[in-house]
């Protein structure tokens, strides 16, 4: 009986630490940003933005920092969480700033150089910030 429970815990002990395990979107998106542009949900205009423009987005392991033309106007903590998406119908990564779990969701995704933050609604504006270190 005993050999049995060793061979069950270990077999499960291998299958745990054998899957390979996807990083985090949180390492992806460590780093300085730079908003390149946004899109009004409610008339779907996109605003693009010059590059230099002073809008950044600088983002450690839990915290971050925004900018608005070069002045500090908000700062805290982020944390991921994968959650079921309206618009997508699929789980994706939800952005939750300063454990504000109420508030409009929002969720995230890192194509190549480019961070996307869009409101989960289908009329929700979103922001893309294009990597700069």
């Amino acid at each position: 009986m005993i050999r049995y429970f060793i061979y069950a815990f270990s077999m499960i002990f291998y299958v745990l630490t054998a899957c390979k395990k996807e990083a985090p979107i949180s390492n992806a998106m460590v780093g300085e940003w730079e908003l390149a542009g946004s899109v009004n949900g409610m008339t779907g205009r996109m605003n693009k933005n010059t590059s230099g423009n002073g809008n950044l987005l600088k983002i450690s392991r839990q915290s971050y920092e925004r900018y608005d033309h070069w002045n500090l106007v908000e700062s805290g903590s982020y944390s991921i969480r994968q959650e079921n998406s309206i618009l997508y119908n699929k789980r994706l990564n939800r952005i939750i700033f300063n454990e504000e779990f109420d508030s409009p969701r929002s969720f995230v995704t890192i194509e190549s150089d480019q961070l996307t933050i869009w409101l989960d609604a289908f009329d929700g504006p979103s922001v893309t910030y294009k990597k700069l270190k």
